[in-house]
Order: structure tokens, then C-alpha cells, then sequence
């Protein structure tokens, strides 16, 4: 087990690390405390675990750019503030880029706990000042 959560922690961190440094959203960890649980967070990036039993929902948040690897996948409903909505199926193991996004909540319409890990990139303090 502790070599499977290595290899999840080496996966997140290392892919993060690739993708550059976007703007810093709004953190989820501030929106939501008892679902989303910080495990890292430093200047480069954040690194969250969420956790949604069956019909439970993020509220209002936003990302910056960001990877989710997929712990315990199952059927997820974005809705984004302008009313745009999107059913999602993601599998265990499943590995996810997306760019940022705006405002949107995150619902599990599914039948099983979903468990994810989502890794949001910031920008360096020297890049903010700019």
C-alpha cells in the first residue's frame, strides 16, 4: 500500500511540475474543509485529496491549471456558473490535465465514494509581482 501511495504522490508532484505555472485560483481547500484535505502546499503547487460520497457536492470554486489522478473513480456533475452542466465518468487510475477554470461546482451523481487527487499549479511570488 505505502508503495502504491509513493507511486500516486510521484505521478501528481512530477506531472505538476511539467506543466508550467498558470495563474493561482481560488484554493478549493478554502471553499470546503470538510470534503477536500490538504496534503502539500508550497509556493509551486497545492496538492489536494476530495473526497465526495454519493450525492455530495464542492461548492462554488475555481482551479487554476491542475492534474487529478483518479484514486476511487466514479460519475462526477460539473456545473459551471453560467448553467453549462457535464456528466463525467472517471475510472480508478485515471489521470486528468485540465487548464483553468472558472467558477463551477463538482457533484457525485454516482452510486460509489469518489476520491481524487488534484494537483493545482501556482505561480512563483517573484512571477506574481510582474
Amino acid at each position: 500500500m505505502k508503495r502504491r501511495r509513493d507511486c500516486i504522490w510521484t505521478l501528481a508532484v512530477g506531472c505538476a511540475l511539467l506543466l508550467g505555472g498558470p495563474a493561482m485560483a481560488q484554493e478549493m481547500s478554502a471553499v470546503d474543509t470538510t470534503h477536500v484535505a490538504v496534503k502539500l502546499d508550497n509556493d509551486t503547487l497545492q496538492v489536494t485529496e476530495v473526497t465526495l460520497r454519493p450525492g455530495e457536492k464542492l461548492p462554488l470554486h475555481t482551479h487554476p491549471a491542475y492534474v487529478i489522478y483518479t484514486i476511487y473513480g466514479g460519475t462526477v456533475r460539473i456545473v459551471n456558473q453560467g448553467g453549462k452542466t457535464d456528466d463525467l465518468v472517471w475510472d480508478h487510475g485515471q489521470v486528468i490535465y485540465g487548464d483553468p477554470e472558472g467558477p463551477h461546482t463538482t457533484e457525485n451523481v454516482g452510486k460509489t465514494t469518489l476520491k481524487i487527487l488534484v494537483v493545482e499549479l501556482k505561480v512563483p511570488a517573484a512571477a506574481r509581482k510582474k
